[in-house]
């Protein structure tokens, strides 16, 4: 039937889009472990530039890379948080969408 058919092509996308979620979720949590590394790094780098006297230049430029570090750390945040709102969304629909088909199913 044509809502047999809606309903397994919506069951299919929700699937799908679950996911590319779960994916995503694994891709922007190693960017953060990177951008965690990477700030690190870069703390390093002031703390030694500030150990050994260096001019006041190369502290500008440790400063410079850390508030870099520090961004790319947030977005990498925020892209997984983003994906992580996505996926239990997309749960979430799907559980309700296999719900409903369950409940036509039954009253049928």
């Amino acid at each position: 039937s044509s809502g047999e058919a809606n309903f397994s092509h919506e069951i299919t996308s929700l699937e799908a889009t679950e996911r590319w979620a779960c994916e995503k979720i694994r891709l922007a949590e190693a960017i953060v472990e990177l951008a965690d590394i990477e700030m690190a790094i870069s703390k390093e780098a002031k703390s030694s530039c500030c150990i050994s006297g260096r001019n006041v230049h190369e502290l500008k430029k440790a400063d410079i890379f850390e508030a870099r570090s520090n961004v790319e750390l947030a977005r990498a945040k925020k892209t997984l948080a983003e994906a992580m709102v996505l996926r239990a969304e997309t749960t979430e629909r799907l559980h309700c969408v296999r719900m409903k088909h369950a409940q036509n199913e039954s009253d049928q």
